[in-house]
Order: structure tokens, then sequence, then C-alpha cells
């Protein structure tokens, strides 16, 4: 019964982020429209998908980073998490 409600916090908690993000956006856009005006607004948008899209990629590396880590730990591979971890620390 706890790992149901478990489930059932955590997607609430995952849907209100979303519609906050969405609020957010809906909310903030226009305001940096208005300032900005529409070419300085292109390239506002054209620099936060760069920066969103190199931000992705840096949390995906530790993200796996982490989980190779975590496996090799649980089977206690202490030479291959050894690799792993000089791998990821260059």
């Amino acid at each position: 019964m706890k790992k149901r409600t478990n489930v059932v916090v955590n997607t609430a908690i995952i849907y209100l982020q979303r519609i906050f993000s969405a609020f957010l956006a809906l909310f903030t856009t226009p305001l940096i429209l208005k300032n900005l005006g529409a070419a300085d607004y292109g390239l506002f948008n054209i620099t936060m998908g760069f920066v969103s899209l190199i931000t992705f990629v840096n949390w995906t590396l530790s993200s796996s980073t982490q989980r190779y880590l975590s496996f090799n730990i649980g089977n206690g591979d202490l030479d291959n998490t050894r690799k792993v971890f000089y791998a990821a620390a260059r």
C-alpha cells in the first residue's frame, strides 16, 4: 500500500511541476517579448535553447555515469568502478 501512495504522491508532484512551468512560461513570455522586442527575443530564444541543450547533455552524462558507478559498486567490481570513475573524470 505504501508503494502505491508513493507513486500517487510522486505523480502529483510531477504534474504540479509541469503546471507551474507552463504557467511561468505563459506569464513571463509576453513580459520578455515586450521588454526585449521581437529581434532580441529571437536571439534570447536561440541562446536559451543552446544553454538548455548543453544543460541536458551535462545532466544525461552525469546521470549515466552515476548509474554505471552504482551498478559496479553494487556488484562489488572495484576494478570496473575505477575505470568508470577515471573515464568520467577526464
